[in-house]
């Protein structure tokens, strides 16, 4: 399975490509600076280490279950529940 950065992953939101001009890259960023917020303030504890693990530090969803001591599914429906967290608040920021 090919992995996507976390900020690219299972959005509604689209990010504008790069090369798409100063003005995508502004959003770009703006997007990526949300995105940090949201995660930050808005996901629990578990779900930012299971992100953190799974997107950043590139670990399998049975690799993080053995390191915490749960089952993969618990893993798996906390790293959706995060994601799924992120998009809902991300519409949010875009109706504003």
């Amino acid at each position: 399975m090919k992995r996507t950065s976390f900020d690219e992953t299972q959005l509604l939101v689209t990010i504008p490509k790069e090369e798409d001009g100063e003005n995508n890259q502004n959003q770009r960023q703006q997007l990526k600076k949300i995105m940090r917020q949201i995660i930050c303030n808005d996901l629990s504890e578990r779900q930012k280490q299971i992100c953190y693990l799974y997107y950043y530090k590139r670990q399998t969803i049975p690799q993080i279950a053995s390191l915490l001591d749960v089952n993969k599914s618990s893993v798996s429906r906390t790293l959706a529940r995060g994601l799924h967290n992120v998009n809902e608040r991300i519409k949010y920021y875009k109706l504003r």
